[in-house]
């Protein structure tokens, strides 16, 4: 498995017992998978609502008090936790939890709190995040599937068939976790 930064606590019996999951992204079995682990459900939760209520506060903000909460280009924030309107798989503008793992220039290198994500954010879209937030657990383990190295037709379409069974509405996944892995190679990965 390979855990996201920032590590929170993840469950102990991680590598010992079988864990029921949600498939969060399944492009090829090489980029990684998101797995939600259901029993930290309702931590993310609760993350998500807090945001999605802190975000309808900054909207009302005249725009010199929502500048206030932004983080200045000229401070360095470098392992500090933020919010950030980015990587949303719908497109549409939202907050997540995030850590600074680098910045330079006004752009931030931001690796997503509870989604295997990373990317350059604009250091003007970052938020100081609530301090009570700060302390969530991850609710994401990022894991590679072992066995495809979609070299062959065949396999390609055995990885696109289970992709669609495992996020099935209503489809229960069971994974099991076998070892940790390197730290993640971001290069060239948005």
């Amino acid at each position: 498995i390979l855990t996201t930064l920032p590590r929170y606590p993840i469950p102990s019996d991680i590598l010992t017992k079988q864990h029921v999951v949600h498939v969060q992204i399944s492009k090829l079995p090489t980029d990684g998978v998101g797995l939600q682990l259901l029993e930290l459900n309702d931590d993310f939760q609760f993350v998500m609502s807090e945001l999605r209520q802190y975000y309808d506060e900054i909207k009302k903000l005249k725009p010199a008090d929502e500048k206030a909460k932004r983080l200045h280009q000229n401070e360095t924030f470098e392992g500090c936790c933020c919010l950030y309107a980015h990587f949303s798989e719908n497109g549409m503008r939202e907050f997540r939890r995030g850590i600074i793992t680098g910045q330079s220039n006004g752009l931030a290198m931001v690796q997503d709190a509870d989604f295997p994500w990373i990317g350059l954010v604009e250091l003007r879209n970052l938020y100081q995040i609530p301090r009570h937030l700060v302390g969530i657990r991850q609710t994401c383990v990022y894991g590679v599937f072992g066995g495809f190295n979609m070299k062959t037709e065949n396999e390609r379409t055995l990885w696109d068939g289970i992709c669609r069974e495992m996020c099935r509405p209503g489809v229960r996944n069971v994974a099991t976790f076998h070892r940790s892995a390197e730290r993640i190679d971001y290069s060239g990965r948005k």
